[in-house]
């Protein structure tokens, strides 16, 4: 009986009594995207077998350009967190931390570095150990912090508003995240 497979390709000539092994095998997408043909039984392409990668894509290749160059980063580009824990003296007053805040908070415009900035009383005194209040500035990365720590308005602020009223020397701490 002659009868015309149903994946017959009105392009080809109709295949006639195919044997059952080549009617199993089913072209993989990649055979047909890389015009390489992929091994029946483990279905790898031949290169690989052999050791070789098969040809990529070059919109691959960029992809993982890209992603090898974000991770890449050198580490001074990573952001610092900046964390100062005060201990002000029990007689000043909301006045005299007002100056603190709003002295702080004025580098944030004229210092490019600043991502972001904190400033506030603790509320769990029982485990503050004396402390009262704490700074968080978030940098840009570690040029910003040698910038914010030498700029002339924030020596001013430590001078002027931050040193006259502490009990103790102040609790800092740097790390990049």
């Amino acid at each position: 009986e002659d009868r015309v497979p149903q994946n017959h390709r009105p392009s080809e000539p109709p295949r006639r009594h195919e044997p059952a092994v080549q009617k199993a095998r089913a072209t993989s997408s990649f055979e047909q995207v890389h015009k390489i043909p992929v091994d029946p039984i483990s279905r790898v392409p031949p290169a690989k077998i052999r050791g070789r990668q098969p040809p990529g894509s070059l919109l691959t290749l960029v992809a993982f350009s890209l992603l090898l160059a974000l991770y890449q980063q050198p580490a001074s580009a990573m952001p610092v967190k900046h964390i100062v824990l005060f201990k002000f003296k029990a007689d000043t007053g909301d006045a005299k931390i007002e100056a603190v805040r709003s002295g702080l908070y004025a580098l944030k415009p004229s210092l490019p570095g600043i991502l972001d900035m904190s400033f506030g009383a603790t509320f769990m005194h029982d485990r503050a150990q004396g402390y009262t209040h704490a700074l968080v500035v978030d940098l840009k990365d570690k040029d910003a912090l040698t910038t914010y720590a030498g700029n002339a308005d924030h020596v001013a602020v430590i001078t002027d508003h931050i040193k006259p009223n502490l009990e103790a020397p102040p609790l800092a701490m740097d790390y990049e995240f």
